[in-house]
This record gives structure tokens, C-alpha cells and sequence, in this order.
């Protein structure tokens, strides 16, 4: 049976998703003015950048809410909502446009990912291949279950997602991000006074065999100053750490003093103060065998768990850039 979709079906659709849109075009207003608030530096296409990946988000939790809900009541049960809400009529022109849309949303995001991937026709080859592999028996799978108008949301779904990560570059490295006070990720230390100590404890496995350790404290830059870095190993001194080039500050303890160690802790102290001398400490934990734990510093008054941001004046959850290994 042929049916006629009238302008006025169009535009009640049209209108339709509008309203439907609305709620998530709020979300990511909303994620702007936060980002513009509360950010450090704030800057206007990050703000926008930050406002679209949580309009898309929360769109795409909503919408694949909404999938799932509907491929979970049974056909029939589908079925007869759609006659006692619409006359038949309304439901086949409902199908025959909501199958157009399918159609066309799945030829547009295959138009987009080989536009935005001509750059690199590897990854453009590949991903639009896997786009058509997943999003066409997923759209008929979809509409078997559910019909058209859910296959709608799912190829849009799909679509989104596939092309929102062809912006990336792979073929250029990240930008490297170096060790600044502002940095969350990475900063450095120093030694505010002679009283100053750093620590950082490395349990073993296994006791260590005869042999000598080197301990390496990887510099926050190339230091040529008066100061020295003193090193003590389980309370015994061991002596100035030397410059090993690369950034590294290191030490060889003697076999004598490592043998049998099931613990290294390492305090280290200045013999001038200089705040040209520092060293990196960074974050992420996971390196370290004794994990959040493994660093401390002393403040002249008592020891003190994590890190010493000086520049920021504050103490920062975290580990001193410090190992040993065999030399």
C-alpha cells in the first residue's frame, strides 16, 4: 500500500527532535559555563570542546537507554502499543520514514569517516569497513526486534560514535607535557631547608644477592651548581649521588651494604640549599612496589606521606621518581 508522508508529518517530526534534543543542548551549555568558572586558564574553544563531549555523552546514555529499553518488551507487546496510539496509516508512513532515515544516517556517516579520513586511507579503509560491519546487521537486528524508529537511534548512535574519534592523528606523537607546578600529573621537589629529607622506601621480593645496587633519582633538569644530594641507604650513608647524564642522579652501594636487603630506604638530603636542585615526583603510584605509600618528606618538624610541592606550597599525594637495580 502506497503511502503519501505530507509536509505537516514532517514537520511534527521535525519538531519532534528538536524538543528531544533540547535537554542535551542544555547539558553541554551547562558543562561550558563550569569548565569557564572553575578552570585555571579558562579558554573558550576548550570550554565549547568540553561542552560537546558532554552533550554527546549524556546523549548517547539516553538514547542507548532508550534502545535497551525497547529491545527488552516483547514484539507483540510493541505491536499493540503502536495500533492503540496510531492509526495504521500513521505507523506505516512512521516505518517508511524512520527506514529512509536509517538509510540515509548510515550513508552519512560513511560520507563523514572517509572525509575525515582521507589524510590516512589505511585508517580510512579500515574504519569504514568496520563501520558498515557493525552498524548494518546491528540497524536489522534492531529493527527486526524493536522496528524502524528504535533502528533510527541505533545507526545514530553508531554513527557518532564511529565518527567522533577521526579527528585523532595517530601518526603524530602527543605533545610531552614536562614537569611544571601547575602540572597534575608530574612536578618536582626540593630541599626548602638543610633539615629537609626525602624519602622513598623499595621493598624487595627477595633478599638481595651479593652483588652492588645503583640507585638512580631521575633531576628535574641539568643541575652544575654547589650543591650535593647525600644519600643514606637503610640509615647507613652511602655518600653524593653523581651526575649519570640523561637527566639521572645516581649511586652504586656496595655489595657489602645491599647484601641480604629486603628493604631499600633511601633518605636523601642537600648539603647547601640551592632551589636550582630538584628532582620529579609524579602522581601515578602504580611503579612503585610500596604504592601511595612509598614516599615521604621531613619537614624539620615530622614525616610527612606523599610528596612537597614547594612552589605550590602544599603536599601532594604522590612519589619520588627513585629505583634501584642491579649494577
Amino acid at each position: 500500500m502506497a503511502v503519501s508522508v505530507s509536509r505537516s508529518t514532517v514537520v511534527d517530526d521535525l519538531t519532534t527532535q528538536a524538543k528531544r534534543a533540547l535537554p542535551f543542548v542544555l547539558v553541554g551549555l551547562l558543562a561550558t559555563q563550569l569548565r569557564l568558572a572553575f578552570a585555571s586558564e579558562p579558554e573558550v574553544s576548550r570550554a565549547l570542546a568540553s561542552g560537546l563531549r558532554w552533550a554527546l555523552a549524556s546523549w548517547i546514555a539516553v538514547t542507548s537507554w532508550s534502545v535497551l529499553r525497547e529491545l527488552l518488551v516483547p514484539r507483540g507487546q510493541i505491536a499493540a502499543n503502536a495500533a492503540a496510539e496510531v492509526s495504521v496509516a500513521r505507523v506505516i508512513v512512521t516505518q517508511s520514514m524512520a527506514r529512509e532515515r536509517v538509510l540515509r544516517t548510515l550513508a552519512a556517516g560513511a560520507l563523514l569517516i572517509a572525509a575525515a579520513l582521507l589524510r590516512a586511507p589505511s585508517r580510512l579503509a579500515v574504519n569504514v569497513l568496520g563501520f558498515g560491519l557493525l552498524a548494518v546487521p546491528l540497524c536489522w537486528v534492531i529493527q527486526r526486534r524493536a522496528g524502524w524508529p528504535v533502528a533510527v537511534r541505533a545507526a545514530t548512535i553508531v554513527t557518532v560514535v564511529a565518527f567522533f574519534p577521526t579527528h585523532l592523528d595517530g601518526s603524530v606523537a602527543p605533545k610531552r607535557h614536562g614537569a611544571v607546578p601547575e602540572n597534575p600529573f608530574m612536578w618536582s621537589v626540593t630541599w626548602p631547608s638543610l633539615d629537609w629529607r626525602l624519602r622513598h622506601t623499595i621493598p624487595l621480593a627477595e633478599p638481595w644477592p651479593a652483588r652492588p645496587a645503583r640507585i638512580s633519582v631521575l633531576g628535574a633538569s641539568q643541575y652544575a651548581g654547589p650543591a650535593a644530594v647525600l644519600a643514606t641507604v637503610n640509615t647507613q650513608e652511602v655518600g653524593a649521588l653523581q651526575d649519570w647524564g640523561n637527566g639521572y642522579l645516581g649511586i652504586e652501594i656496595p655489595a657489602a651494604v645491599a647484601r641480604g636487603q629486603r628493604t631499600f630506604v633511601i633518605e636523601l638530603r642537600v648539603s647547601q640549599v640551592d632551589p636550582g636542585l630538584r628532582i620529579l615526583a609524579q602522581r601515578w603510584t602504580g611503579g612503585a612496589a610500596a604504592r601511595g605509600s612509598a614516599s615521604a618528606f621531613f619537614d624539620g618538624d615530622r614525616w610527612r606521606t606523599g610528596t612537597f610541592n614547594d612552589v605550590l606550597d602544599r603536599s601532594q599525594p604522590g612519589i619520588h621518581l627513585i629505583s634501584v637495580s642491579a649494577s
